[in-house]
């Protein structure tokens, strides 16, 4: 007996793909009217031929958007609330389309790997935020976000207000497919004179809250540190008291390297979207000033080191005023340092991902570092010979004191600054300039303590100038 004919596959295809969406297609999530009954799908009709269910799959799978699961997301997602999870293997594959509810004031149930895992590359992305209580929570939740990329179309709506900016950057992000395809997908408009091009060029915008402004200046006080210390030695005629180790061409290496990486961190936009990508997204606490004060005492440092030159201030020559073996010993193993950093670097794949591999970011640190491990070192021989000379003439306290005051600024600006950004990567990634604030403080009050209490008045054991006559003396002030 023949089989009933189907009159159904006798219709144009645009006309029966016009009926399969008006049984198997839901409405968005973010469109529905809730005074509305819940639409309820037909898909007993994908059971009346093989064609039919060849026809309609890719519409019921494909094109509705379906609720990923709490925790398990993509792997176990639901059409609707009132319909049970998909959990066929073979079915899995075709849905694109997502929808997730995120609540700012809870923690996931999922990590940012497994969303990257779950949402890269689909067709549509929908992100519901929501919270108990309106601004009872930051916008933190949405990191684990950051790692996904190539979505077709992506759309974060809900309780977002506050930090509309970092959800317009978001998804930007998300667009992006430069790391699936290798393709830019554009720009992103975003706030007045703020777009989005790729993550690797454009790092997290910096977030403020009402009534905050964008950047705390606190360290231009700093601009004077060094500025009493040269019409000291230039007025008394003499390079004694103040230990040639501190104004030595490894004090000037530590500035050139702190003006180097400041500078890096403030210009480089690699830089700057590979700090982003280990931090939050979130840029750099490096202002202005920080490259201002850097470049300040560069030149300061050797003006003060050409005042050992003495053909050319016409200063009275003093024995010990030769650089320290050890801390030249110091400088060169940073460069050295330095140069391998740069060689594993360079050796490294140029596509690679720099939350996880060498990058020109780690350049830059090493960079860094240089300054901090010079200010280590150089400190101690200074307070080592106001020890044994008993005084601290021949440099100023005033250099100490603005030292003192522009290192709890610069702490203090850093604590600030990464207080307005909501997370602490503001001192964590950049440790350099928080460690310097807090080592010059205390060496500072050591300073300090041997300048106002134990050796108050004290103009030192002898003569400096007597010195001269004794052929010891070099090698006795000397520290190496």
């Amino acid at each position: 007996m023949a089989s009933p004919r189907c009159f159904f596959l006798e219709l144009p295809c645009e006309i029966r793909l016009d009926i399969y969406t008006h049984l198997l297609l839901h409405p968005p999530l973010d469109r529905l009217d809730s005074s509305l009954p819940h639409t309820r799908l037909h898909p007993a009709i994908l059971a009346a031929s093989r064609q039919i269910h060849a026809e309609g799959m890719p519409i019921l799978y494909c094109n509705n958007i379906f609720l990923a699961h709490a925790k398990l997301l993509s792997s176990f997602p639901r059409l609707r609330s009132w319909y049970p999870p998909v959990r066929e293997r073979s079915v899995l594959p075709r849905i694109r389309r997502f929808h997730i509810r995120v609540r700012l004031d809870c923690d996931l149930a999922f990590d940012a790997e497994a969303a990257t895992a779950a949402f890269s590359g689909v067709d549509e992305l929908l992100v519901e935020v929501w919270q108990a209580a309106f601004q009872s929570a930051d916008h933190g939740a949405l990191y684990v976000f950051e790692g996904v990329r190539g979505v077709k179309a992506v759309r974060i709506y809900g309780s977002i207000t506050g930090f509309e900016v970092y959800v317009s950057w978001l998804e930007g992000v998300m667009r992006w497919g430069g790391d699936l395809d290798g393709k830019d997908a554009g720009s992103v408009d975003m706030a007045p004179s703020q777009t989005v091009t790729t993550p690797n060029s454009t790092p997290r915008p910096h977030l403020l809250l009402p009534g905050q402004s964008p950047r705390v200046h606190l360290q231009w006080v700093t601009g004077t540190i060094g500025m009493d210390e040269l019409p000291t030695v230039y007025h008394s005629n003499l390079v004694t008291g103040l230990l040639v180790t501190w104004a030595a061409p490894p004090a000037a290496l530590g500035f050139l390297a702190y003006f180097v990486s400041n500078a890096a961190f403030y210009y480089s936009p690699v830089v700057r979207a590979q700090y982003a990508a280990r931090n939050h997204g979130l840029t750099p606490t490096v202002a202005f000033n920080d490259i201002t004060f850097a470049a300040h005492a560069l030149l300061l440092s050797f003006i003060t080191t050409s005042q050992y030159l003495p053909k050319l201030w016409g200063f009275t020559p003093a024995p010990g005023t030769k650089p320290s073996r050890f801390i030249l010993g110091i400088a060169s193993g940073c460069i050295v340092g330095v140069a391998i950093v740069g060689l594993i670097v360079a050796s490294a794949p140029g596509d690679g991902d720099p939350v996880t591999s060498w990058c020109a970011l780690d350049v830059v640190y090493a960079v860094s570092y240089v300054k901090l491990v010079i200010t280590l070192i150089k400190y101690t021989p200074q307070v080592i010979t106001n020890y044994r000379n008993k005084s601290t003439k021949g440099w100023s306290i005033w250099q100490i004191l603005l030292d003192f005051s522009g290192g709890l600024l610069s702490v203090a600006q850093q604590a600030i600054d990464s207080y307005l950004q909501r997370d602490w990567s503001g001192i964590t990634g950049n440790p350099v300039k928080f460690a310097l604030g807090n080592v010059s403080m205390v060496y500072d009050l050591v300073f300090m303590t041997q300048h106002y209490v134990l050796y108050r008045g004290s103009d030192g054991k002898a003569d400096e100038r007597d010195s001269l006559l004794r052929a010891d003396d070099e090698e006795h002030q000397r520290l190496d």
